[in-house]
């Protein structure tokens, strides 16, 4: 027993020795890695600002993200619409481009009736100008007669005329005009 426990503390001392031979070997690699896990945690905490600030970048991107969703279901909504539209549009395009020929036709046939119409209004402007001369001129003609029969009444002898006179028209030529003397 006793040997076996010189053996067995032969053993454990040997492991012992192999441990601390281990240990030995790790103190330098424990001390890398600490300076590693120091390095490491000072580049976390200068990482640390940046990674709220890119954080506040994506929740403001995200936001943006979501209008552009929003305006793009908008503007797909409006690209129908106005797809439609179009579709009335071009059907309706065939029926105005036959409405514009006729009316076309029409302007042709109105510039033609225009231009005699024209004519038209030119000659009765000039009968115009030659009724307006001629009333002028018969104007003048009956402020003359006028004056003379105001000339011919204001005389005695044609005023006993009418007055005694069975003559209807003088009477009422002199109804009209008067006597400057009644």
């Amino acid at each position: 027993m006793l040997r076996e426990s010189e053996s067995d503390r032969t053993a454990r001392s040997q492991q012992i020795e192999d441990l601390t031979g281990m240990l030995r070997e790790s103190e330098p690699d424990r001390a890398a890695r600490g300076e590693q896990i120091e390095e490491l945690t000072r580049m976390l905490r200068e990482l640390e600002p940046d990674r709220a600030a890119r954080g506040e970048q994506i929740e403001e991107l995200t936001g943006m993200l979501r209008e552009s969703e929003s305006d793009r279901a908008a503007r797909s909504q409006q690209i129908e619409e106005l797809t439609g539209m179009l579709r009335e549009s071009e059907s309706d395009r065939t029926a105005r481009s036959q409405q514009i020929e006729d009316i076309t036709v029409m302007l042709h046939e109105s510039e033609s009736d225009r231009t005699a119409l024209s004519q038209q209004i030119e000659e009765l402007t000039g009968r115009l100008r030659e009724s307006e001369s001629d009333r002028a001129a018969r104007g003048e003609q009956i402020k003359a007669m006028k004056t003379d029969l105001q000339a011919l009444f204001s005389r005695a002898r044609f005023n006993w005329l009418t007055r005694y006179a069975n003559w209807p028209e003088i009477k009422k030529l002199a109804e009209h005009f008067g006597t400057p003397n009644e």
